[in-house]
């Protein structure tokens, strides 16, 4: 399905920012092939985090810690962006398993196919798998806390309603 949206993205040295582009895009599930490729990035930052601290990948926000301490050891040079953004898919988890309208989708548009975590029955998106990377390749060294407060922020508007609720 094709839709005409507004489309967030952090950008890439302010998360206090959204760009909005509004484009023709189709938001989907994922196949296996998607689905297989997020699971061998969680593997590999499994073994990652398994070798340099004994400590697994959990799926939850204890892992904002770990990915913090990856970076900050230096543990995947900057110009090896595949690692970078499995790190990206581990903290996409994150933001899945922490926030239960959020889910992993596919975006395609004119520049090709992302995986994004957006809000379910909706075309709003966060780009986590290269919300790391980006900032890491440019010789920043990310605050991972922030950067997953910042992006829950700017997509939390578009949560569901429930009643009662402040």
């Amino acid at each position: 399905m094709k839709f005409s949206v507004i489309t967030l993205l952090l950008a890439l040295l302010n998360t206090h920012s959204v760009f909005a582009a509004e484009d023709e895009v189709e938001v989907r599930e994922l196949n296996w092939v998607n689905s297989s490729f997020l699971a061998n990035q969680r593997v590999l930052v499994d073994e990652l985090t398994r070798r340099h601290f004994g400590t697994p990948v959990r799926g939850n926000s204890s892992d904002l810690h770990t990915l913090q301490r990856l970076i900050d050891k230096e543990v995947v040079p900057r110009d090896d962006t595949g690692t970078l953004q499995a790190l990206g898919v581990v903290l996409g988890d994150v933001f899945v398993n922490e926030n239960k309208p959020l889910e992993w989708r596919v975006l395609e548009d004119e520049l090709g196919m992302s995986h994004a975590v957006c809000v379910i029955d909706t075309t709003q998106c966060l780009f986590p798998v290269t919300m790391l990377s980006r900032r890491i390749e440019v010789g920043l060294n990310p605050r991972v806390q922030k950067v997953y407060e910042d992006g829950l922020a700017m997509i939390k508007a578009w949560f569901p309603k429930r009643p009662f609720a402040d």
